[in-house]
C-alpha cells in the first residue's frame, strides 16, 4: 500500500502511520511528527546529493535553486527508496521546495525485488504473435545475421529513435557510429582486460543486438549470443581509417573491438571500441565502462544491470491514445520558420564543423527552473529572434531517464529521445510566465518523451509535419567524460582525443550545452556550406547575452524586451565605424544636372507612350 502524506495530513494528527515501515519511518508516530521525520531525511538527502551544508537548507528552499537538475533528481528517487520513502520525478519538479516535496513523498510499505529484465520474446506478443510464429521469425532472423538459430538469446521492437538512427545509416551514412579509442597503461594486464571486457559484452546484451526491419512487426532487434570477435593492428592510425569504411546497416553486428600494438613502439598500445548510437548513449557508457573496470578489478565478478527489454517493455505500456492527445496540442497549428534557413528543399545538412565557447555565469534562479529549462528558453528566445517568427519548433535530445522510476533508469541502453519542442512567444508574455510555461511543459512531457519526433511527424497531419520541419537541435548534457575518465584511470586506462570517427549530426545546427556550476560550454557544430565560424561564434555570445538576461531579469519584464545584443555585436559595429566616409559636399539635382550634359543623347525616360532621353527631358527639368 502507498499512502501521501497529503492525504495523511488529511486525518486526525494523532493518527499513526502503518506498522509495516522500516526503520527509517516507523519510528514516527504521529502524521505531523512524520511530515518533520521526511523533511530532514530529504533534507539530509539533498545535503548528501547537492554537497550542501544541511543546516542552510530551509523548508522554502528550492531543489534546483542547489545546483538540482534531472540527473540529480533521479538520484534523489534513488536513494530516499533506500530510505523506504516514494517520490516521483513530476513530482519533484512540479514541488521542488523542501516541505512542498516532503508532503508529495509516500512511504514505502512493502519493497518486493522486482525482475531485472523481462522473458525472451515476450515483447513480441504484444504484436499477438504465437509461438509458431515467434519461432518462424527466428528462423528468419537467423538467416539474415548468418548465424544458427539458436544463438537468437531475444527479439523485441526498437525504440523511436533506435528506428530512427539505423533509417539514416541504411542511407550510407555513418552519422551515428563512434569510434572510442583508449590508451592503454604499459603496466596493464592485456589478457585481463580482454576477458573483462569479454564478460561486459556477455552481460549486457544491448552489446550484442542487430537491428533488422521485418514486416509486419517493423524495425525488431535481436540479441545473438556470441563472444567477441577481436581485431589485431599494428597501426592506430591505419585501423581508424580502415575500419570507418565498414559500416554498421541492418542486421550487422553493432559493436566492434581491436587492440593495437604500436609497430613504432614497444610499449604502446591502444583499445578501440567501434559502437553505434542505436545501442549506446553517453550515460549507458559509463555505466558499460564502469561494469569493465569492475570486472577488471575482480570488484564484480557476475553483473547484474538491468536489461534493455525493460526499457522497451515501458515504453510498449505507454497510453498511446493519451500521448497523441498530447502531442496533438503540442504541435496545433504550428507556423514556426526554419533556422538556418537551407539553400533548397533537396539539400541535406551535414553539421560537421564546430565552435567551442566557455562562459563564466552566475546561475541565478528565481523561478524553479533547471539550467537545462533555463537553456532551453533562451535558445528558444534566439531562434525568435533570428527567425524573425514568434512561433518556434527545434529539436531536443533529451535524456529518456527522467520519466522511469526503479530499475528502468540504470539501463545500459539508448534511453535517449529527440522531441520536438514548440515555443510560442506571444507579445504579452513575461518572464515568469514564459518561463513557467517552460517547466510546466517539460513536466507534462515527461510520461510521453519516448513518443519521439518520428511518431509526431507521421501521425499528426501538416501541423506534425510543420513542428518537426527544424533544422537545429537543442542538446543539453552533464560532463559525461569527466565520469568516464575518473573511472578508467583506476586500471591505467585513458580516452585519446582527436582519433577515430569525426563526428557528424544531420542537422544544419546543432547547440550541445554543458552547464556547470557557474559555467557553461558551448558547442556549436554547424554545416560551413550555410553558416561561417564568424556567424556561429555571433550566436554563442547572443544566446549567452538572453540566457544573461532571462536569469537577472524582473518577473514583469516582457520576454519581447530581451535582446540578444552582445559585445560581439558592439565590436562589429565599432569595426564598421572607425573609418567616416568623407563629406560629399554637392546636391542631387546638380549631379542629374551633369549628368544630362555629359550624355544628352542616353535615355532619362521610357514609358509606355514613348521615350525621352537627357536632351529631351532637361529643358523642362530645368526651365
Amino acid at each position: 500500500m502507498q499512502e501521501s502524506v497529503r492525504s495523511l495530513l488529511s486525518s486526525s494528527a494523532s493518527a499513526t502511520l502503518d506498522s509495516g515501515l522500516t526503520s527509517s519511518v516507523s519510528s514516527i508516530l504521529t502524521v505531523s511528527e512524520h511530515l518533520d521525520s521526511v523533511t530532514n531525511i530529504l533534507r539530509d538527502l539533498w545535503a548528501e546529493i547537492l554537497n550542501e551544508d544541511p543546516e542552510d537548507i530551509q523548508e522554502d528552499t528550492s531543489f534546483f535553486d542547489l545546483g538540482g537538475d534531472s540527473v540529480l533528481a533521479s538520484e534523489l528517487i534513488s536513494l530516499a527508496k533506500q530510505k523506504s520513502l516514494g517520490l516521483n520525478i513530476q513530482d519533484v519538479f512540479e514541488y521542488p521546495a523542501l516541505h512542498e516535496m516532503a508532503t508529495k513523498s509516500y512511504p514505502l510499505v512493502e519493497q518486493r525485488e522486482r525482475s531485472l529484465g523481462v522473458p525472451a520474446f515476450s515483447l513480441l506478443r504484444h504484436h499477438n504473435t504465437e509461438d509458431d510464429s515467434i519461432q518462424t521469425l527466428r528462423s528468419k532472423i537467423a538467416e539474415k545475421c548468418a548465424v544458427h538459430e539458436n544463438q537468437i538469446e531475444d527479439i523485441y521492437p526498437c525504440s523511436p529513435l533506435q528506428e530512427a538512427m539505423i533509417a539514416v545509416s541504411q542511407g550510407g551514412r555513418d552519422s551515428y557510429m563512434t569510434q572510442l579509442v583508449y590508451s592503454l597503461d604499459p603496466e596493464l594486464d592485456l589478457q585481463r582486460l580482454r576477458q573483462a571486457w569479454d564478460t561486459t559484452v556477455q552481460s549486457n546484451p544491448v552489446l550484442r543486438t542487430r537491428l533488422i526491419q521485418e514486416p509486419p512487426y517493423g524495425m525488431l532487434q535481436c540479441v545473438i549470443q556470441m563472444s567477441v570477435d577481436w581485431a589485431e593492428a599494428d597501426s592506430l592510425e591505419a585501423y581508424v581509417l580502415e575500419d570507418r569504411k565498414d559500416s554498421m546497416l541492418e542486421a550487422d553486428g553493432l559493436l566492434r573491438s581491436a587492440l593495437i600494438h604500436e609497430a613504432s613502439s614497444s610499449n604502446q598500445r591502444y583499445l578501440v571500441i567501434t559502437v553505434h548510437h542505436a545501442i549506446l548513449d553517453a550515460t549507458s557508457l559509463t555505466y558499460i565502462l564502469d561494469d569493465l573496470v569492475n570486472v577488471y578489478n575482480g570488484e564484480s565478478d557476475s553483473l547484474n544491470r538491468p536489461m534493455f527489454n525493460s526499457f522497451i517493455q515501458q515504453i510498449q505500456q505507454t497510453d498511446m491514445g493519451a500521448a497523441d492527445e498530447f502531442w496533438s496540442r503540442q504541435v496545433k497549428e504550428a507556423s514556426s520558420s526554419p533556422f538556418p534557413v537551407l539553400p533548397n528543399k533537396e539539400f541535406k545538412p551535414i553539421a560537421s564543423a564546430r565552435f567551442v565557447r566557455s562562459f563564466q555565469f552566475d546561475w541565478q534562479n528565481p523561478f524553479d527552473l533547471t539550467k537545462s529549462l533555463l537553456i532551453r528558453a533562451a535558445w528558444g528566445i534566439l531562434l525568435s529572434l533570428r527567425s524573425h517568427n514568434s512561433d518556434v519548433s527545434f529539436a531536443a535530445t533529451l535524456s529518456g531517464r527522467s520519466a522511469f522510476e526503479g530499475i528502468v533508469r540504470d539501463v545500459a541502453g539508448p534511453l535517449i529521445t529527440a522531441v520536438p519542442i514548440r515555443i510560442d512567444l506571444d507579445d504579452d508574455l513575461t518572464v515568469a510566465v514564459f518561463l513557467q510555461q517552460i517547466r510546466q511543459q517539460a513536466i507534462d512531457m515527461m510520461p510521453f518523451e519516448q513518443y519521439g519526433s518520428l511518431n509526431v511527424r507521421r501521425r499528426h497531419g501538416d501541423s506534425g509535419i510543420r513542428a518537426t520541419d527544424f533544422q537545429n537541435l537543442l542538446l543539453v548534457q552533464m560532463d559525461s567524460e569527466d565520469v568516464a575518465r575518473e573511472t578508467l584511470a583506476r586500471i591505467g586506462v585513458s580516452p585519446v582525443e582527436g582519433v577515430g570517427l569525426p563526428f557528424e549530426y544531420d542537422f544544419a545546427l546543432v547547440n550541445e550545452c554543458t552547464p556547470a556550476q557557474d559555467s557553461y560550454r558551448v558547442c556549436l557544430w554547424y554545416d560551413p556550406r550555410i553558416l561561417t565560424e564568424q556567424s556561429v561564434e555571433i550566436l554563442a555570445s547572443q544566446l549567452h547575452a538572453i540566457l544573461d538576461q532571462l536569469c537577472h531579469a524582473a518577473p514583469q519584464t516582457p520576454v519581447h524586451a530581451i535582446r540578444c545584443f552582445n559585445e560581439l555585436d558592439r565590436a562589429q559595429i565599432q569595426s564598421w565605424n572607425q573609418s567616416q566616409p568623407s563629406a560629399v559636399r554637392d546636391t542631387a539635382h546638380a549631379m542629374f544636372e551633369r549628368q544630362a550634359w555629359l550624355t544628352p543623347k542616353a535615355l532619362a525616360l521610357r514609358a509606355w507612350d514613348g521615350d525621352m532621353t537627357f536632351e529631351d527631358s532637361t529643358p523642362s527639368l530645368l526651365g
